[in-house]
C-alpha cells in the first residue's frame, strides 16, 4: 500500500517590492502590463553599437537615495542597489520593519542570471590592461555572484538565511520556490524571495553572441527575407518568434508562515 502523498505546509506572502522599468509599485507594473505597454527603449547604458538589437528595458532615472536614505552606497553596484530597493519596498509593505527584524530570522533568496556581469567584468579588464595593482578593490568585492544578496542583508540587517540562486530566466521562481521551502520546513521566520539582474553591455553581447534576442541571426527564422526575426523589437508569441530583448528589475516577495503572519497582525496578500 502506496503512502499517501505529502502536503506542503502553507506559505502566506505578506509583502511584495519592485523596482522596474513599469514602474516601483506591484499596482503600477500590473495596470501597464494589462494595458500592453512596453518599457522597451532605445538603450541608454552603454553603446549599442554592433549589436543585433538596440531595445532595452531600463529602470530610467533609477535613484537608489529614494528607498535607500543617505547611507554609503559606494559598496553596492547597480543590481545590488536594485535588490536592496525593492527589500526596502517589500520589507515596507509586510511591516517588517528595522526593530521587528532584530528579534527575528528575516532571510533572503535571491536569484539572478550570474550577478553583476558588468562589475565582474570591469575588475577583470581593468586588471588585464591596467594590471592587478590598478584594479579597484571595491570592484572585486561585488566580483562574486552573491555580492547583491550579502550587500542587501547587512543594507537591511537581514540575520536569517542568504542564498543566491543563479537560473538565468528562471532565477527568481527557483528563489520564490526554495524561500517558500524555508518558510515551511520552520528554518526561518520569514524570508525574502524573488530576482534581480542589471541591463549591460556584456550580458546583452553574451545573449546576443547565443543568438537569443531579437535580430540575432540564429532567431530570425532562418535568415529567410521578411522573417519576424529581422525586426528588432521582439516578437516572442509567434511561428517565426525572434527571441527577446533584455531588461532590468528587482522584485521580491515576503514569505512567512501564516501564524507568524497573525502574530504579527500582518495583512496576507
Amino acid at each position: 500500500m502506496s503512502a499517501a502523498p505529502r502536503r506542503s505546509a502553507p506559505v502566506a506572502i505578506t509583502g511584495a517590492g519592485v523596482v522596474s522599468p513599469l514602474g516601483d509599485r506591484p499596482e503600477l507594473v500590473f495596470d501597464a502590463l494589462c494595458r500592453g505597454e512596453s518599457s522597451l527603449a532605445p538603450v541608454t547604458a552603454f553603446d549599442p553599437e554592433g549589436l543585433p538589437s538596440r531595445l532595452a528595458g531600463e529602470v530610467r532615472d533609477f535613484e537608489p537615495r529614494r528607498y535607500l536614505g543617505d547611507g554609503n552606497l559606494r559598496p553596492l553596484d547597480r543590481t545590488g542597489r536594485l535588490a536592496a530597493a525593492a527589500a526596502t519596498l517589500a520589507l515596507g509593505d509586510a511591516g517588517w520593519d528595522a526593530e521587528a527584524r532584530r528579534g527575528a530570522e528575516v532571510g533572503l533568496a535571491l536569484g539572478t542570471m550570474f550577478g553583476s556581469v558588468h562589475t565582474i567584468s570591469e575588475f577583470d579588464r581593468r586588471a588585464l590592461t591596467a594590471g592587478p595593482n590598478y584594479a579597484k578593490p571595491m570592484d572585486f568585492a561585488n566580483s562574486v555572484i552573491n555580492a547583491a544578496a550579502g550587500q542587501t542583508a547587512i543594507w537591511h540587517d537581514l540575520r536569517g538565511v542568504n542564498s543566491t540562486l543563479s537560473g538565468g530566466t528562471t532565477g527568481g521562481l527557483a528563489a520564490l520556490a526554495y524561500g517558500a521551502g524555508l518558510v515551511a520546513a520552520g528554518r526561518a521566520d520569514a524570508v525574502l524571495a524573488g530576482g534581480a539582474d542589471e541591463v549591460c553591455f556584456e550580458s546583452f553581447q553574451g545573449f546576443a553572441r547565443a543568438g537569443l534576442t531579437a535580430g540575432s541571426a540564429a532567431t530570425n527564422g532562418g535568415g529567410r527575407p521578411g522573417a519576424v526575426g529581422s525586426r528588432e523589437h521582439p516578437v516572442p508569441l509567434d511561428a517565426d518568434r525572434n527571441g527577446f530583448a533584455p531588461a532590468e528589475a528587482a522584485a521580491l516577495l515576503v514569505l512567512e508562515s501564516p501564524e507568524s503572519a497573525r502574530r504579527r497582525g500582518a495583512r496576507v496578500l
